[in-house]
């Protein structure tokens, strides 16, 4: 078969890789620059690397063995505690980059209009242009997306997704010039910080003070619509605070708002079809980086990946 892949994060990127291993025709749509999704890297000036998005790929059911480009991190929390999360290395994208690798991946490519004909799906980008005929589709945005997208093409499947609420965060960036010498390499105890991760310290990393600050669901809700420099203002502040001084100042600073970042009511159903319409996802079946690969790869059996 033909078959379109809507989305390059892990679900997309699994279901599209068991695809093409059992022989159909695979072309992945992303509307972004590359692959990867949430556990996609945002490159800073002088080569500077940032895990923006997921700061680990959590699970629940698998340990993801099977995934490569993982990795053990023992990470140092205030006081002295210390616990392990599995991480992308060298980098957040490195197992998305292994998946999309040899695939038919087009970036920066919306995907607008789904249209069912007698002779299977058509597609449509943004600017009307056709994106080609396919014998079935799988969409794996997140839900609210979906949602849109399969508003006439597939109404069941656009309520169900619709259903689904997530939740926002903002991500900033920063860089020193030098260490600042805390003594841990993450903290979850800063008043509207959900999360501050030091990228540096993660396996394969570059050297070089690096931290990725991610705003709680209130700050980001309340911000949501914000200036990414007033985000930054009040997140460097908390920092601050938090470490108790404010020298020596970022060297290089940057912020990126996830409008749909955690899935808050996943469906229970692994994934979802009409025909040969599917939807896959992280919200399918769990909330995690484990439930978007698992979705994938039961979207992909589903259509004869098995």
């Amino acid at each position: 078969m033909r078959i379109a892949v809507i989305g390059a994060g892990l679900a997309g990127l699994t279901a599209a890789r068991d695809l093409h291993d059992h022989g159909h025709a695979v072309v992945i749509w992303e509307k972004a620059r590359g692959a990867g999704g949430r556990t996609s890297t945002r490159r800073g000036p002088g080569g500077l690397r940032f895990d923006h998005g997921a700061p680990y790929l959590h699970d629940g059911l698998l340990a993801l063995e099977d995934v490569e480009g993982l990795a053990a991190h023992r990470l140092t929390l205030p006081g002295g505690a210390a616990r392990v999360e599995i991480v992308g290395a060298p980098s957040a994208s490195t197992p998305a980059k292994g998946l999309a690798h040899g695939l038919d991946l087009r970036t920066q490519t919306r995907v607008d209009t789904l249209l069912r004909t007698g002779d299977g799906w058509h597609l449509a980008a943004e600017d009307g242009g056709a994106l080609g005929r396919f014998d079935a589709v799988v969409v794996t945005a997140p839900a609210p997306q979906t949602a849109q997208l399969l508003a006439d093409a597939a109404p069941g499947l656009a309520t169900r997704a619709a259903g689904v609420a997530f939740a926002p965060c903002w991500s900033v960036m920063a860089a020193w010039d030098e260490p600042l010498g805390l003594g841990f390499t993450a903290a979850e105890d800063i008043p509207g910080i959900a999360r501050a991760v030091a990228d540096d310290a993660k396996p394969g990393r570059e050297p070089g003070e690096r931290w990725v600050l991610q705003t709680d669901e209130d700050v980001s809700t309340a911000y949501l619509e914000a200036e990414p420099d007033d985000v930054i203002a009040l997140v460097l502040d908390r920092w601050a605070q938090r470490i108790g001084r404010t020298d020596p100042a970022p060297v290089h600073v940057a912020a990126h708002r996830w409008r749909y970042a955690q899935p808050r009511t996943p469906l229970p159903e692994t994934f979802l079809r009409a025909d040969t319409l599917l939807v896959a996802g992280d919200w399918c079946g769990g909330a995690t980086a484990g439930a978007a690969i698992r979705s994938g790869a039961a979207a992909a059996a589903a259509l004869g990946a098995a």
